[in-house]
């Protein structure tokens, strides 16, 4: 009798185990915490673009510490590849978000009022997108 070799069998408890890993992280309230808060300070700094860029140079690092930091904590949970793609489009200094803003407001060193506005309507959608994604997540 011949003997039966074990890798179908072990074929198909590795292809059980990476089917039934999550395609995406569980809910985590800190990040959910970090980005709705951060939502908040982001508006305020927006605000101050009708001011010349230089005077706001000690809230502007400030703030792009607390990006980085939430942006850093998201690339560290397993399984966040969606939710680390929309902060890099958030923070991307190419795009019409938040990166985008910031370089357009150095460039220029004042922003008008009506832009001002339409830019936070567009990076306060982000952060909602960003939120409702966590939110939506799988709880514990």
């Amino acid at each position: 009798m011949k003997a039966t070799k074990p890798y179908p069998l072990l074929l198909l408890l590795l292809l059980f185990l990476f089917a039934c890993s999550p395609l995406i992280s569980r809910y985590n309230e800190y990040a959910y915490q970090q980005t709705t808060a951060l939502k908040v300070d982001v508006m305020l700094v927006m605000d101050m673009a009708a001011d010349s860029f230089s005077t706001h140079q000690k809230e502007l690092a400030a703030l792009r510490v607390k990006v980085d930091k939430a942006y850093e904590y998201e690339i560290h949970r397993p399984n966040n590849r969606i939710t680390i793609e929309m902060w890099q489009l958030l923070k991307d200094s190419s795009r019409n978000l938040l990166g985008g803003y910031l370089k357009r407001w150095q460039q220029d060193t004042k922003l008008n009022p009506v832009f001002i506005q339409e830019a936070k309507q567009q990076v306060g959608e982000a952060f909602d997108k960003i939120a409702e994604l966590e939110s939506g997540k799988v709880k514990n």
